[in-house]
């Protein structure tokens, strides 16, 4: 599914491949990233808590850091971070998927091409 980032505010629930959840629309909403995930992690619970707690303490939330990436950095991006603030931040360091962290759980990867430009 293609997802238009300027409309990005404005639906009322989260994004799924084949949701028609898109066709609602609120002004007051924020879509998070973990409503746009393209890439579930169906792995065994073990697995998705050890990617997880590597990426939580050895790489960078890409949200909450400014600083320059060097090449090979891990990112991540929290589930609760803003979808439009995400895209922009990963045009910005020219990073095409991001993990997608929830606590101590890989929810999946978020990818970029997913969404309209």
């Amino acid at each position: 599914m293609r997802v238009d980032p300027h409309r990005l505010t404005s639906v009322t629930g989260p994004l799924h491949a084949g949701d028609d959840a898109a066709a609602s629309v609120a002004e007051s909403h924020v879509v998070n990233v973990a409503g746009l995930i393209s890439v579930p992690f169906a792995g065994p619970a073990a697995i998705r808590a050890t990617v997880a707690s590597v990426l939580l303490s050895e790489g960078v939330d890409i949200m909450s850091s400014r600083k320059a990436l060097r090449h090979g950095t891990p990112v991540y991006v929290r589930a609760d971070s803003a979808a439009e603030d995400v895209i922009a931040r990963l045009r910005e360091i020219s990073v095409k998927m991001v993990p997608v962290v929830e606590g101590f759980d890989l929810l999946g990867f978020f990818d970029i091409s997913d969404t309209a430009s």
